[in-house]
């Protein structure tokens, strides 16, 4: 990231934030998070994630991972490609070079990090966002179905006859006197 070096720009910036701070002072801390939340949806790249790597020609792309599956970006303007999780069989690590091995066209792309710790962490980061994904479909497919209906019971628990409670006879018994079981149980107590 790129910081802004030129005075009068950077006045400009810290303007707009004094203005933004002054409009939104105030404002209850829910409603703010709220606010952040949904302005920071709509960035570039949001819940995404890049590692930097060089392809199996030496060319330098960033991987990344999103609920879409993965996708490699090259520096180089070439369009972005994506593989989605159905078409991802594995992920595979051997020293500093992390692998997708995909399932419909049988095929192993290969990728180089720096160093072999992050390739056994991107294949362990990438294997657990393919499980969470596949598990949790309903994030990645667009449903074309309408939602489904939420049907009112027939019944509710006021409309059911209510079940009499069992109440057992009294049992008298006097002081110094023997009480004697008036009912048997099946079980034993230990």
């Amino acid at each position: 990231m790129g910081w802004v070096n030129d005075e009068a720009v950077l006045e400009e910036l810290t303007q707009k934030v004094t203005v933004e701070h002054k409009a939104n002072s105030g404002m209850p801390t829910a409603e703010a998070e709220f606010a952040y939340t949904k302005e920071v949806e709509q960035l570039d790249g949001f819940g995404e994630e890049c590692f930097p790597a060089k392809d199996n020609i030496g060319n330098d792309v960033q991987i990344g991972v999103s609920f879409m599956g993965i996708f490699i970006k090259y520096r180089t303007g070439r369009p972005t490609t994506v593989y989605r999780w159905s078409d991802i069989g594995t992920f595979t690590h051997n020293k500093s070079t992390f692998a997708v091995e995909l399932t419909s066209k049988e095929e192993t792309i290969p990728f180089h990090v720096e160093d072999m710790e992050m390739a056994k962490y991107l294949s362990r980061l990438f294997t657990a966002k393919q499980k969470f994904y596949k598990q949790n479909k309903m994030c990645t497919e667009h449903s074309t179905s309408p939602e489904p209906v939420r049907r009112r019971p027939t019944w509710s628990r006021s409309s059911m006859p209510r079940q009499q409670p069992f109440i057992l006879p009294p049992v008298h018994v006097s002081y110094g006197e023997h009480y004697t079981e008036t009912h048997t149980s099946q079980g034993t107590w230990a």
